[in-house]
């Protein structure tokens, strides 16, 4: 009899198990922040090093890479977007600019890379523009030499990164792109320093931190569940 119960308590245990993996395999992953009930998250991301376009000419550099998002309350479902700014940038040895134009880098709903591991997660990447907006245009040279636009689209290797910062006070993310096969045009389209038409990849880390105030004076902590 104890035989039998030992057993029946092991199956049991088997299949609790078996479930909550069942259970973190299904379930959507979000956005969360330590901003009360019925506030607004306020998420800013600084460059960590250099984040950089690299084209068969040569990278694009920008000495601040800025991003920021918004979303009610806290909690965020179904991935987010973030708003880039570039300052003091350079492209092939000239000075440069980059207009968003109202794009963004979308990141889908974060999926776990692995059911014993809760801060480790991927999410996809598009470069989106609302409301009849874009392209991402860069203008190099001053005069211009060339301008290169990045119209929306999703990378042919669209992964980033994401790692919850529970080390941080408060806590933060991580994030770190390497994404390539990122399609532009270029004006003119030949004989220019900007090359040719063609695929660039987009590298670099972001920390991203919440807020529950626009002036980010407050700070809250950030996690992805």
């Amino acid at each position: 009899m104890t035989r039998k119960l030992k057993a029946l308590g092991l199956a049991l245990i088997a299949v609790l198990a078996l479930g909550g993996l069942t259970a973190v395999g299904a379930g959507a992953n979000h956005i969360d922040s330590g901003v009360a009930a019925g506030g607004i998250t306020h998420i800013t991301g600084g460059q960590i090093g250099v984040n950089q376009f690299d084209t068969p000419v040569g990278p694009i550099i920008c000495g601040e890479a800025k991003f920021d998002a918004t979303f009610p309350g806290n909690t965020k479902p179904n991935g987010i977007t973030l708003k880039p700014t570039y300052n003091n940038c350079n492209a092939f040895g000239f000075p440069a600019q980059i207009d968003t134009n109202g794009c963004g880098i979308m990141l889908t709903t974060p999926t776990g890379v692995n059911p014993f591991d809760t801060d480790h997660f991927d999410a996809v990447t598009h470069f989106e523009c609302g409301g009849g907006g874009g392209p991402i245009q860069i203008t190099v040279g001053e005069p211009v030499q060339c301008t290169i636009d990045i119209f929306p689209g999703t990378p042919t290797n669209p992964t980033t990164d994401l790692v919850n910062n529970t080390m941080a006070a408060p806590w933060d993310i991580t994030l770190k792109w390497t994404l390539e096969g990122i399609h532009y045009s270029t004006t003119p389209a030949h004989g220019s320093p900007c090359g040719t038409a063609g695929t660039m990849k987009y590298t670099g880390e972001v920390t991203l931190r919440a807020f529950a105030d626009a002036a980010h004076m407050a700070p809250v902590p950030l996690w992805i569940t």
